[in-house]
């Protein structure tokens, strides 16, 4: 299943971690300071929100992933994470660190936008940083968001976005065996 962008957010939003409205000044400082251009799937997300907790996992890792940073000046924020400390448990040499840019994680693990193949189209890696390994999650931002799964906790469920409600009505009507009208439902008329 593929994520609709507008149903990716988790609602309502947890304020403290979204970033300020995205501009185009805010993307080219983020490119310069990383040294890479974004994932234009990437950028067009955060122009919905920028950053936050998302309603969609990745299957098979439970434990990590429930957020995507944004651009901005507030913690979480996109960015190159500070490998220092992690030293010889890295998987990877510490001159690669740095096409390693990180849109989430906690330091146990970190969700990167993996720059070492290529500069145009980066894959996504998994660093688990007390294991010392990595796992490719996949080729690029858009396969990616192809793998999310809803997130489903018990109470908790998604929707995908609606797009014809008199269709959704019409349905509802059937399954309800009501009638709906002027919005509300209705007992059915025989």
């Amino acid at each position: 299943m593929s994520v609709a962008p507008k149903s990716l957010w988790r609602v309502p939003v947890f304020v403290p971690y979204l970033q300020p409205d995205l501009t185009e000044e805010a993307i080219q400082k983020a490119e310069k300071e990383i040294g890479f251009k974004l994932p234009l799937e990437y950028v067009e997300l955060l122009r919905l929100q920028n950053g936050g907790y998302i309603r969609w996992h990745l299957p098979g890792q439970d434990q990590v992933h429930r957020m995507i940073f944004g651009i901005g000046p507030k913690d979480p924020a996109l960015g190159i994470p500070d490998w220092k400390g992690y030293g010889k448990w890295l998987p990877f040499k510490a001159k690669e660190g740095r096409n390693m840019i990180q849109f989430d994680g906690d330091g146990h693990w970190m969700l990167c936008f993996d720059y070492r193949k290529g500069q145009d189209n980066p894959a996504i890696t998994l660093v688990d940083t007390e294991y010392a390994s990595e796992q490719p999650i996949a080729g690029s931002f858009s396969d990616y968001l192809k793998l999310l799964e809803p997130d489903v906790d018990e109470g908790d469920f998604a929707l995908p976005i609606i797009v014809d409600l008199e269709a959704l009505k019409h349905h509802l009507s059937l399954a309800l065996g009501m009638q709906m009208i002027r919005g509300r439902a209705a007992p059915a008329v025989p």
